[in-house]
């Protein structure tokens, strides 16, 4: 018997885009949807750990599906996520800022930051209000 995997399956989408085995597939899809966006393309990926570090026992913990670096040292976050919640845009706000404020330890400057992209692939519509299908925020 014929059964699809479904790639929005959590697992099944870690898989396709999580794993070093298919990185060439992360490479095309970033690039496909920030082509126009980043200032050169992505040519090559380190898949990093999905744990975002607490720094102590009382901080949230937050584990994205996908976190990834390139060779710019640019830092990528896709998630894909079948239910839309009321605190959904303010998770997401959450886990861009995590990922971001983790790029510097003490002593960095804040010159070293480097761009930070998140992705969030959605079932369902997020803002209702707007007619767009794909919705773009820059901080």
């Amino acid at each position: 018997m014929y059964r699809p995997i479904d790639p929005k399956v959590d697992c099944v989408f870690k898989t396709l885009f999580g794993s070093e085995d298919h990185s060439e597939l992360l490479i095309d899809f970033l690039n496909a949807l920030l082509g126009d966006e980043l200032p050169a393309p992505v040519t090559a990926v380190d898949i990093l750990n999905p744990y975002n570090e607490r720094e102590t026992l009382d901080d949230k913990l937050t584990i994205v599906d996908v976190k990834a670096r390139d060779a710019q040292r640019r830092l990528f976050q896709v998630e894909i996520q079948l239910l839309v919640f009321p605190e959904l845009s303010t998770r997401i706000l959450y886990a861009w800022a995590d990922l971001y404020s983790q790029q510097l330890q003490s002593g960095q400057d804040y010159s070293e930051l480097q761009p930070t992209y998140t992705i969030w692939l959605l079932d369902q519509t997020l803002f209702t209000a707007r007619a767009e299908y794909a919705h773009r925020f820059t901080l």
